[in-house]
Parts: structure tokens; C-alpha cells; sequence
């Protein structure tokens, strides 16, 4: 995973697995601190980085609270040493610790204080990586306002990573801020092709959805179709919060949302599904049939591929196929009001306790195992 937040909301990955390793200490060419420690306070320093790398050992391990206790003695010593470096590191590392405890506010303050550290710094790098995790929290409290401000106050101070423009335009794609949106997924696409990032399919899903969302389907339809070939990940390593579109989304006059938000899906199987929904508007359904299949095949106990499914089939028509995936999707996602909504709105007799030989109640004449108990 990534640190994107339509990545990595789910918080598994903290940044001692990422293949760079920001807060290692000595930090940034960037930074204007430029301590000069004596020869006593480099021996507390060398006593402190060795409580820090024990921390970290604990949290490999996820053990929290050693961790936590690690990073707490370590921080104390740089405290005394005035090691800015070493405060900012462990103060985002007790961050990580705290948000895998599901303890946001108290995580958010650890990331604001590692942020504080890096601004008197001048990590400006640094000053995004930690504003990128404290506006994470924010979100996962419900925050969406104030994570997209944490998003721009690190802008403003002069952070410019693929990781805050891209996740900063997923806050604004929810908050229906689209134009900015797309402002801020042009500089992460382009600092992504730079890097050859392997997080570029990500974006592009993004912008793919953006494109949907504004009607462009031939454009989104090439944003999805070059992230599926971009994304060279391993599927399970690639679990993550996604954007899903549907196809026409509307139902006897009846509108329902055009895209939602899914946890824990995976990121190469979603892309299939937003190609999918892209290809049947354009009237490639023989593209979206294959696609679907694939993505059933992949993830079939999951509520995005069987909703996205649904949607399609009733745009064709086939309301009994829809519901056979819209009711597959209910256990998975029950909370879902669309879901109930949409299949009382196919089959308003679903629930009802109707014999199998008795007249249908939808008045056709016929028995309900021939019409509408057909469907169950």
C-alpha cells in the first residue's frame, strides 16, 4: 500500500514498510536546522535512537503500548537534547502507534506536534508526511472539512508530494469540489510520471472518476484502461479506499448516487469495474460482460463488484440478473440505504409472505413462483 488516502485510510501500512523511509534520522536535504551537539548530548542521542529502533521493533510486531513506551523514553531524551530531528520522529511514530489503537484525537495531536517539529525545522518533505497522517485522522473522525484544510495549510507551506495532491483531491472529489479536484490530480499525475511512481494507477483511477462524474465517459474510460495496465501491484498488497462509478444510476425516475466510496477493496479489480461502467455507457457491452466476469471472479464477496453489477444489469433492462447481485451485495454492505431502496423498487413484494402457489399480489394473474417469486 501506499500512503494515499485513497490508499491507505485503512491504516495498515505505517511508514517503516514503505520503501522510503522518511523519518530515518538525519532527515532532509532541505531542512535549515543545523544543530551542533556535543560530545555528551551525541551519547544521549545514540541512547535515544536505540529506544527508537526498539520502539519500532515493537510496532513491527504490533505491540502498541511497548512501542508507544519506547518512543515515549526515546522522545524525552531528544526533548533534552533539543534533537528537533528525534522529537518530530518519535512524535510521529507514537502518532501511528495511537491511530492503530483507533485512537484518533490522540493520534491527531501526535501528528500535529511531529509537524511542529518539522515546520521549526524547515522539513517542508516532512512537514506533508505528517500533515498527510493528521489529516487522515481528521477523515476517520468525520472530519472532511478540516482534512482537506490540513491538506492545504501543508500546500501552503510549501510541501509538493504526489501523496497530498493526489489525497487532497480525493477529500475535494467527495466534497463535490471537482474543479479543484482536478487542479490537484493534474500536479500528482505529473510528479507520478516523473517518479515513475507505482502508485500512478491510483490517480488515474481518480481522475477516471472525476471525468465520469463530469460526463467525459470516453475520457474516463482511457484514465481507467491506462490505470489497469499502470497498476503492476500484488493484488493483496493492494487493498484499499476507492471511488467506484456506476452506469446510469437511475431507476424509474428514481436518481441514486453516481459513485461511492468503498473500504477495503482491491485497487486493480476496482479499476475493472469503473472500466466496466465506462464501456457499457459507451456501448461496449461485450467489453463490460468480460470485465464483469473477471471482477466477480476476483472479488465476489464484496459489495462493490456485486452492486456494480447491478447497476449495469438494470441499465439493460435485466432486472432480475440486478437483483440477484444487489441482494448478493446486502450482507457485505447493510447499511447501504441505495440497496434497500433499489431492490423494494424492483420487486416491492419481496418480502412479503405470499405462498409460492398463490396469486401473485401485483395483480398479473399469474402465481407468485411464475412472476415476481421468480425473482426470489
Amino acid at each position: 500500500m501506499s500512503d494515499d488516502l485513497s490508499n491507505t485510510l485503512t491504516r495498515e501500512t505505517p511508514a517503516r514498510e514503505r520503501e522510503e523511509k522518511p523519518l530515518q534520522p538525519g532527515g532532509s536535504d532541505e531542512i535549515t536546522w543545523k544543530p551542533e551537539f556535543t560530545e555528551k548530548q551525541l551519547k544521549e542521542q545514540e541512547r535515544a535512537i536505540r529506544l527508537e529502533r526498539n520502539g519500532e521493533r515493537f510496532q513491527e510486531y504490533n505491540k502498541t503500548e511497548e512501542a508507544l513506551e519506547s518512543y515515549r523514553d526515546a522522545g524525552r531524551i531528544f526533548r533534552k537534547i533539543n534533537d528537533l530531528d528525534g522529537m518530530g520522529r518519535t512524535s510521529y511514530h507514537m502518532g501511528e502507534c495511537l491511530e492503530a489503537q483507533d485512537k484518533f484525537s490522540d493520534a491527531g495531536d501526535m501528528y500535529q506536534e511531529s509537524k511542529g517539529y518539522f515546520e521549526k525545522m524547515g522539513d517542508k518533505r516532512r512537514i506533508g508526511i505528517a500533515s498527510d497522517r493528521l489529516a487522515k485522522t481528521h477523515y476517520w473522525k468525520g472530519s472532511l472539512d478540516e482534512a482537506i484544510a490540513e491538506y492545504e495549510d501543508a500546500i501552503e507551506k510549501g510541501t509538493r508530494t504526489s501523496e497530498v495532491f493526489n489525497n487532497q483531491a480525493f477529500l475535494l472529489i467527495e466534497n463535490n469540489d471537482l474543479e479543484k479536484a482536478h487542479q490537484r490530480l493534474e500536479e500528482a499525475l505529473k510528479l507520478r510520471r516523473d517518479e515513475e511512481s507505482s502508485e500512478i494507477h491510483i490517480t488515474l483511477n481518480n481522475l477516471g472518476v472525476l471525468e465520469y462524474l463530469k460526463g467525459n465517459h470516453q475520457k474516463a474510460y482511457d484514465l481507467f484502461d491506462e490505470g489497469i495496465k499502470a497498476d503492476m501491484r500484488v493484488p493483496e498488497e493492494d487493498r484499499s479506499i476507492q471511488f467506484m462509478v456506476y452506469c446510469k444510476p437511475s431507476f424509474k425516475d428514481e436518481e441514486f448516487a453516481s459513485y461511492r466510496v468503498f473500504r477495503d477493496v482491491n485497487t486493480k479489480v476496482c479499476l475493472m469495474m469503473n472500466l466496466a461502467a465506462s464501456a457499457e455507457v459507451l456501448g461496449k457491452s461485450s467489453q463490460a460482460d468480460t470485465l464483469l466476469e473477471e471482477s466477480l471472479d476476483a472479488e465476489r464477496d464484496y459489495a462493490y463488484t456485486q452492486e456494480g453489477a447491478g447497476f449495469i444489469y438494470l441499465s439493460r433492462g435485466d432486472e432480475k440478473t440486478a437483483l440477484e447481485h444487489f441482494r448478493r451485495a446486502v450482507p457485505y454492505d447493510p447499511a447501504n440505504p441505495d440497496l434497500k431502496k433499489v431492490i423494494g423498487m424492483i420487486n416491492p413484494y419481496l418480502n412479503m409472505k405470499v405462498g409460492r402457489n398463490d396469486s401473485c399480489p401485483c395483480g398479473s394473474g399469474k402465481k407468485y413462483k411464475k412472476c415476481h417469486g421468480a425473482q426470489v
